[in-house]
């Protein structure tokens, strides 16, 4: 049997197939790896994740900009789908951590930023308005993500954040497509396995380099 035969079959039985979020439509079945030359990787709800995890710069290197993915429609949610409202996005941060000044301010809508850990300074992002925010923090280096409406998370932030924290910020609750880019969000960092630290509602988060968590109100 064919390795494309096989894909097709076990798409067929439920095993693997295309993630898909509304009108979203993510090409699983088409993105090359290095591990499978044939580009065949499917994504599979059982923990497996085709999508490779951040590369994160050395000790001492120069933290990194990119721009963030795209999903196929340029939309974050279907047509007919009714996405969760901010406020019940919402989760309190707990003993947070003083507000640094200067607040950095990370990187610019439909990019993100990696940084080595240690890293001399606060890190985070701001001034999101109607976009979302994530600051991610693993153990070997951390990232900014300053998402747009149209952005694709779960190829953005890679496949497995598992041991990673991660605060979620912005958000326009007045604009439907904001929401339902604060809800693809939220499922992307589920799917990828990250510990969300908290999600608020301020136009900026981050976190010192004490480790301590904070939010831009």
């Amino acid at each position: 049997m064919s390795y494309v035969v096989k894909r097709l079959r076990e798409m067929e039985n439920g095993r693997a197939g295309l993630y898909s979020r509304g009108m979203n439509l993510y090409a699983a079945y088409f993105v090359p790896n290095a591990t499978d030359p044939s580009g065949m990787n499917p994504y599979v709800d059982t923990g497996e994740n085709m999508f490779p995890p951040p590369l994160f710069p050395g000790p001492g290197e120069t933290p990194v900009d990119s721009n963030n993915g795209r999903s196929i429609l340029g939309f974050s949610c279907g047509l007919f789908e009714c996405p969760t409202p901010k406020p019940k996005r919402l989760t309190p941060l707990n003993n947070p951590g003083p507000t640094p000044r200067p607040i950095p301010a990370g990187p610019t809508n439909g990019t993100n930023r990696k940084y080595p850990l240690p890293y001399g300074g606060p890190i985070g992002g701001a001034e999101a308005g109607p976009c979302i925010i994530v600051v991610v923090r693993c153990p070997n280096g951390a990232a900014v993500y300053h998402f747009r409406a149209g952005d694709d998370p779960i190829t953005s932030m890679g496949g497995n954040l598992a041991g990673c924290d991660a605060i979620v910020c912005g958000g326009d609750n007045s604009e439907r497509e904001s929401n339902c880019l604060g809800d693809t969000v939220a499922d992307a960092l589920q799917r990828n396995g990250a510990n969300v630290i908290a999600t608020v509602g301020g136009q900026g988060c981050g976190f010192n380099p004490d480790g301590t968590w904070y939010e831009v109100s």
